[in-house]
């Protein structure tokens, strides 16, 4: 339903910081009352959504998983490594 998008999306630019209003209704082409993926790549690539992480956060996200990265993996094999 139109109502879930709107406070799902008015939720997602508060957590990214945009500061603009946003109105679903809009992005409901053919008035159904529901968005579907059409209208919901329409409304990503329009406002154009990123999310803009720290050094600490790129950081993270690569040495949290060792499966997820070249980098990870070597970390993970270098500090097995150590401990034994």
């Amino acid at each position: 339903p139109i109502a879930d998008f709107q406070r799902s999306m008015v939720r997602l630019f508060k957590v990214i910081g945009d500061p603009h209003e946003f109105q679903a209704a809009l992005y409901d082409k053919d008035t159904n009352g529901s968005v579907g993926w059409y209208e919901f790549v329409s409304v990503w690539k329009e406002w154009e959504i990123a999310v803009h992480l720290s050094i600490f956060e790129r950081l993270f996200l690569v040495l949290d998983d060792a499966e997820r990265s070249k980098l990870g993996r070597i970390v993970s094999v270098i500090v097995f490594a150590s401990i034994v």
